[in-house]
């Protein structure tokens, strides 16, 4: 198929639209988008489309038939058909539909939709956002129609924002917990988002830096590592800070003034001076490897033995 690349207006500017025939590649291509505001009654009406049709119905509602069941779609909504359907779409007659809509394919294409909720048999769900939201990346998708790798690039990363705010609204559920990453991965990305942040984080930056509830992180986390997140932040702070002290207060086996003990305190992350003095004289004296009495001496150990399987 020849590539073909266009953006037109219908009479009286009801339609903007932008058709693109060519592939960026096979995980996921961009075919087409638009704009288009309805007369009463217009409808469409396919048995054999290829690719995944995404509207997002912005004002007026409308009826959706995929297969002989009919359903109305009403402004907030999306509606999606998908390849092979039979499917037809009309606008009301007293309020008719305005969407926009973009069209794609590829091997993700469908592993996509349903992380956006829209699986098999799902053809219609809320927006769960503004819908402006998506009008917008499919009036960015429209800026760029020129045949150039740049604009091939550009319109690209578009629809992979459009998608992943499709994914991000996919549920009503907060606590949702696909597991598209590996337990294992999720505790390794906190480990090492504490151990570079220890000093100025709070421990609620660690699920919201992974994307994940908070008590499901710290179950994951605590089930792996046998220490909660908080304990091994403790642990952390206190590793490094006995390494502070044998630097800047130990040098030559007696204390400095208590500046350099404000330097350890304050880059370390703690903020009462009497209790980390002396939690870091302690540790800083039995060399950075000893028990911290903040933690279970039998936590720390297990995590001794786990730290280097991730």
């Amino acid at each position: 198929m020849p590539e073909k690349e266009y953006v037109y207006k219908s009479e009286h500017c009801r339609y903007l639209g932008l058709t693109y025939s060519k592939r960026q590649n096979e995980s996921l291509y961009l075919m087409c988008c638009g704009i288009e505001k309805c007369h009463p009654g217009y409808f469409f009406a396919t048995a054999d489309r290829p690719g995944y049709h995404f509207h997002v119905v912005l004002s007026g509602q409308g009826t959706l038939e995929v297969e002989g069941n009919a359903s109305t779609v009403r402004a907030g909504q999306i509606f999606v058909t998908k390849p092979m359907e039979r499917t037809r779409y009309q606008a009301d007659m007293e309020t008719p539909w305005t969407y926009c809509w973009v069209t794609f394919g590829g091997e993700k294409a469908i592993y996509y939709l349903e992380q956006a909720g829209l699986r098999t048999g799902v053809n219609i769900r809320d927006c769960r956002t503004n819908p402006s939201n998506f009008l917008e990346l499919i009036s960015k998708l429209m800026e760029k129609p020129e045949l150039q790798l740049s604009s091939d690039l550009w319109r690209l990363g578009i629809l992979y924002q459009f998608l992943g705010l499709a994914v991000k609204t996919g549920t009503p559920d907060k606590e949702n917990h696909n597991q598209e990453y590996d337990p294992d991965t999720y505790v390794k990305h906190g480990m090492e988002y504490i151990r570079h942040n220890f000093a100025s984080m709070k421990i609620g930056d660690v699920p919201r830096s992974i994307g994940i509830d908070r008590s499901y992180f710290t179950k994951l986390f605590s089930k792996k590592i046998g220490v909660s997140p908080r304990e091994y932040l403790i642990l952390v702070r206190m590793r490094e800070g006995a390494a502070c002290c044998q630097i800047q207060i130990f040098p030559s086996r007696r204390l400095h003034c208590g500046r350099d003990m404000a330097v350890c305190r304050h880059s370390h992350g703690f903020s009462n001076r009497i209790t980390s003095a002396r939690l870091l004289i302690t540790a800083g004296r039995r060399g950075k490897r000893a028990p911290i009495c903040a933690i279970r001496t039998e936590n720390c150990s297990r995590w001794m033995s786990k730290k280097t399987a991730l």
